[in-house]
C-alpha cells in the first residue's frame, strides 16, 4: 500500500509493498515520484477519474521480480471540506490479497507524526537490518551538512570515525544478540564539510520471529558539550602542567559549595602530601586558622571579585589569589585558588625588621643628630639626638615637613639650599652651621651631606651634624692665645735690636719647648735626637701620654731657621698641648692648619707628622713630611708609609687623612726630619733614603739608642767635615 499525493509523490509506502515487490522502501522515499511504479499518463488518467468523482478505480498491472499482474485499487482520500486530498494505492495478488486500508484516523495520525518528525532538530533515521538508511529526516541536512537523499542507502558506518567504529559495532552485536529493544550510543560522523561532528544516537530494533528486520534512531548532536569536555579536559591539564612547574605553590579549583576539586603543584610533592588529602574537602576542612578572613575573601570572589590575602596554616604562610572562572551565563563556576608559600619571604621580612630595630637602636645610641631628607624637605628619618634637639618625638618628626617651624626662614632657605649642593656636586660636602636647639642655648654642629640614590630614581639626602660647640669655644680659646703669640711676636720684632741677644733667647725658647724626658710607656721604647743647623733651628718634636699605652708622637719642620721658626714652634706646641687629647688626629692637624694660616707669617710654613699610638695600633696623619720607614720584626722588611700633601698653612682649603696600621711586637717605627736624608758628602752625593733603609737593616735587631747612635755616626762619616745645611730630627720607637 502507498500513499500518494494529488501532484505525484510518494507520501507513505508501508513494508509489505517492499516484501511483496522486492523494493527498498528507501528507494521510492529517495526517488519520491510515481514514476517508480506506473508512467506519468496512466497517474493522470486515475487522477482525472477520482477527481470527476470515482470513489476509486481498479486496474491490472504487472509489477515485482518476476512481474507478476497485480490488482491495483486506486482510492480517493478527501479533506473534511470534500476535496480530493490523496490517494491510496492498493495491490492485490490474485492468489493472495495484501490489500491494507487506512481509516481517515490513522491517516491523520500518520500524518500529524510526519509533522512532529519534520519539525523535530533530532534527525529520525530508519535502518535496514544490515545498517543501511531507508528514510531520514530533513534535520539530517542541519546536523551533518547532507541532504537526505545522500545518506539513502548507505550504512551508518561508511560516516563513522574510524576510531569509533569498532566500538559501535561491538555495542550493536552485544545489543542484538542479547535481543535487546534499545541501545545508546556516542560516536562521531562525518560531517558534509569533511569535519567529524559528535552525535548520541538511540537506537530501537525491530524484531520479527527473533531476527532484526529494521532499526529506528533518533540522533543529536553532542559536539558542542564534548568540545566543552574537551576544552575541560584541556584546561584540566593545564591547570596540572602549569601546577606542577609552580614553584613553591599550588593550583586548586574551588566550587561554590568551598569544595576542593582539583590541586596540584609543586609544594605538594615538596611536602609529601597527597592530592586525594585535599579532595572534595572544604576549604574550612584543610585550614585550621584564619576562617574569618577566608570566608570574607572567598565571598569576595564568588561575587565576581579578584582577590588576593594572606594565610598562615601551622608553621607555614601562603599567598592565595582567587581568580573568579565564568561560565556561558556570565556566573561564576568556580575559583582558580593560585598559592605561593611565602614563608621563606616572611621570614627574610621578619629578619629584616629586626635588623631595622636594632640599626634603629643603633643609630639612636649615636649623640650626633643623623636624618634622611627628600627633595622636597620631607624628613624620613631622625634619631633620637634629632628629637632631642627639635623637642619632639621621633614618630612626630618622621615623614612630615613641620620641623622647619622650628627654624626661621633664612635658616630654612640655607638649610635647603645645602641639601642641593649635596645633590648636585654628586659628592659628600660639609659645612658649620649654627642653630639654636629647643632649650634657647646656640650649638655649632659640623654638618656633613651625601645625596642617596635609590633604585627607583628616587634621590634623598643624608645628612650627620656632629656638635662642635666645645670645639669653637677651643678655638676661640687657641684664637686668643694666637693674638697674644701675634702681639709677642711683633713686639719681639720690635725689640730686635740685639741680634745674637735675640737669637740666645729663641735658642732657649726652643730647648724650653723640647721635651727633657722621653715618655715611659709599658709598650714600647723609644729614642730621639735633634740638631739645629744654626744656633736656633726650624725642627720641632713633642709628645702627650695619656696613658701608660697611649700616647701621640709629633714631628715638624718649619720652614727656614731662627728666630720666626723657633717662635712658629712655640705656637704649635701651644696648640698641640690643648687639642692633643682628641682621638682625631685629623682634626688636631686642621686646627693647627689653621693657626698657623692665621698668623700670616708671609711665607712661614710648616711640616707636620702626628703618630698615635695605641696598643699596638698607629694612627698616623702627615703634611708635607718625609716618609715614616716601618721596620717589620716578622718579615725584616721596611716598608715606607707616605702621603704627599701641602705644608700647613700654604692655603686655606686642605684636608687630612688618617691611617691606621697594626704593629707587632719587636717592630720599629724611624720618623725623621729632612735633615739626615739630604746631606750631602764631599763628591756632592746626597744620603738619600736608600741609604737609609740599608742601614737599618744592619742594625734592626738592635736597641732604639743603639740605633740611634748607628745613624748618627753613619751620617757623620757621610758628611765628612762639611756642617750640616739643616737641622736634623728624629726618633727610634721599638715596640715591646
Amino acid at each position: 500500500m502507498a500513499l500518494v499525493s494529488l501532484d505525484g509523490q510518494i507520501q507513505f509506502v508501508n513494508h509489505a509493498f517492499g516484501e511483496a515487490f522486492a523494493m527498498q522502501v528507501a528507494t521510492l522515499n529517495a526517488q519520491g515520484g510515481m514514476e517508480v511504479l506506473c508512467d506519468a499518463a496512466l497517474f493522470d488518467r486515475v487522477c482525472t477519474e477520482l477527481q470527476r468523482g470515482a470513489p476509486s478505480l481498479t486496474l491490472p498491472m504487472w509489477q515485482g521480480t518476476p512481474p507478476q499482474e497485480y490488482q491495483v485499487e486506486w482510492s480517493a482520500l478527501y479533506t473534511p471540506t470534500g476535496q480530493l486530498q490523496h490517494i491510496q494505492v492498493t495491490w492485490k495478488r490474485q492468489e493472495q490479497a495484501t490489500t491494507i486500508t487506512l481509516s481517515r484516523e490513522h491517516l491523520l495520525k500518520l500524518d500529524h507524526i510526519r509533522t512532529l518528525i519534520l519539525s523535530s532538530d533530532n534527525l529520525i533515521c530508519e535502518l535496514t537490518a544490515d545498517g543501511a538508511y531507508s528514510y531520514v529526516s530533513d534535520s539530517v541536512t542541519t546536523l551533518l551538512g547532507y541532504q537526505p537523499k545522500e545518506l539513502l542507502g548507505k550504512t551508518v558506518y561508511d560516516f563513522m570515525h574510524p576510531e569509533d567504529l569498532i566500538r559501535v559495532q561491538e555495542t550493536a552485536a552485544k545489543s542484538l544478540a542479547a535481543q535487546e529493544p534499545m541501545y545508546r550510543e556516542v560516536y562521531r560522523l562525518l560531517h558534509q564539510s569533511g569535519e567529524y561532528v559528535w552525535v548520541e544516537t538511540s537506537t530501537r530494533l525491530r524484531f520479527y520471529k527473533g531476527t532484526v528486520t529494521s532499526m529506528v534512531s533518533s540522533m543529536r548532536s553532542v559536539d558542542q558539550q564534548k568540545k566543552l569536555e574537551r576544552r575541560l579536559r584541556e584546561s584540566e591539564q593545564l591547570y596540572r602542567t602549569v601546577a606542577r612547574h609552580y614553584p613553591n605553590g599550588s593550583i586548586s579549583l574551588i566550587e561554590p559549595d568551598y569544595r576542593v576539586t582539583f590541586i596540584d603543584g609543586q609544594e605538594l610533592s615538596q611536602g609529601g602530601l597527597k592530592q586525594h588529602a585535599f579532595l572534595n574537602h572544604t576549604v574550612f576542612d584543610l585550614f585550621n586558622e584564619g576562617h574569618d578572613t577566608l570566608r570574607e575573601q572567598l565571598a569576595r570572589a564568588f561575587a565576581g571579585e579578584a582577590v588576593s590575602f594572606d594565610l598562615k596554616q601551622q608553621d607555614q604562610h601562603f599567598t592565595h589569589h582567587l581568580v573568579p572562572v565564568f561560565d556561558e551565563h556570565e556566573e561564576v563556576a568556580y575559583l582558580l585558588d593560585v598559592a605561593h608559600n611565602i614563608t621563606d619571604r616572611v621570614k627574610v621580612s621578619e629578619a629584616v625588621e629586626t635588623q631595622r630595630q636594632y640599626l634603629r637602636q643603633i643609630i639612636d645610641a649615636v649623640p650626633s643628630p643623623i636624618f634622611v631628607r627628600s627633595t622636597e624637605g620631607v624628613l624620613l628619618l631622625a634619631n633620637q639626638a634629632v628629637a632631642d634637639r627639635l623637642g619632639r618625638s621621633i614618630h612626630e618628626l618622621e615623614n612630615n615637613t613641620d620641623w622647619l617651624a622650628e627654624y626661621d626662614p633664612n635658616q630654612i632657605t640655607l638649610y635647603l639650599e645645602f641639601d642641593q649642593q649635596a645633590l648636585q656636586q654628586q659628592r659628600t660636602v660639609s659645612r658649620e652651621e649654627t642653630v639654636t636647639d629647643a632649650h634657647g642655648e646656640i650649638r655649632h654642629y659640623l654638618t656633613i651631606k651625601k645625596a642617596l640614590h635609590l633604585p627607583s630614581g628616587e634621590q634623598q639626602i643624608l645628612s650627620v651634624a656632629t656638635d662642635i660647640t666645645a670645639l669653637k669655644q677651643s678655638e676661640n680659646e687657641l684664637r686668643d692665645k694666637n693674638e697674644v703669640l701675634n702681639i709677642a711676636l711683633a713686639h719681639i720684632e720690635k725689640e730686635d735690636l740685639r741680634k745674637t741677644q735675640q737669637l740666645e733667647e729663641a735658642r732657649q725658647l726652643q730647648r724650653a719647648i723640647i721635651p727633657r724626658r722621653v715618655p715611659q710607656t709599658t709598650h714600647l721604647d723609644l729614642v730621639f735626637y735633634q740638631q739645629p743647623a744654626l744656633e736656633v733651628g726650624g725642627d720641632y718634636f713633642d709628645y702627650a701620654q695619656h696613658t701608660d699605652r697611649d700616647l701621640t708622637l709629633v714631628l715638624g719642620d718649619v720652614t727656614g731657621h731662627g728666630m720666626r721658626s723657633s717662635l712658629l714652634g712655640v705656637m704649635v706646641k701651644s696648640y698641640f698641648q690643648t687639642l692633643a687629647s682628641q682621638h682625631d688626629t685629623p682634626q688636631v692637624m686642621q686646627q693647627i692648619h689653621r693657626a698657623i694660616r692665621n698668623l700670616n707669617l708671609r711665607g712661614m710654613y710648616m711640616g707636620l707628622q702626628l703618630l698615635r699610638i695605641t696598643d699596638y695600633t698607629l694612627s698616623l696623619t702627615t703634611a708635607a713630611m718625609p716618609p715614616l720607614l716601618w721596620y717589620h720584626a716578622r718579615t725584616q722588611e721596611i716598608s715606607t708609609l707616605i702621603r704627599p700633601g701641602l705644608f700647613l698653612g700654604v692655603q686655606d682649603d686642605q684636608n687630612f687623612i688618617e691611617e691606621q696600621h697594626t704593629l707587632e711586637s719587636g717592630d720599629l717605627l724611624i720618623a725623621l726630619t729632612d735633615g739626615l736624608l739630604e746631606r750631602f758628602n764631599a763628591d756632592g752625593q746626597i744620603f738619600g733614603l736608600a741609604r737609609l733603609k740599608q742601614v737599618i737593616l744592619t742594625v734592626a735587631d738592635q736597641t732604639p739608642e743603639a740605633i740611634k747612635e748607628h745613624l748618627l755616626a753613619t751620617n757623620e762619616s757621610w758628611g765628612g767635615n762639611a756642617t750640616p745645611h739643616d737641622d736634623i730630627t728624629f726618633l727610634v720607637v721599638r715596640m715591646r
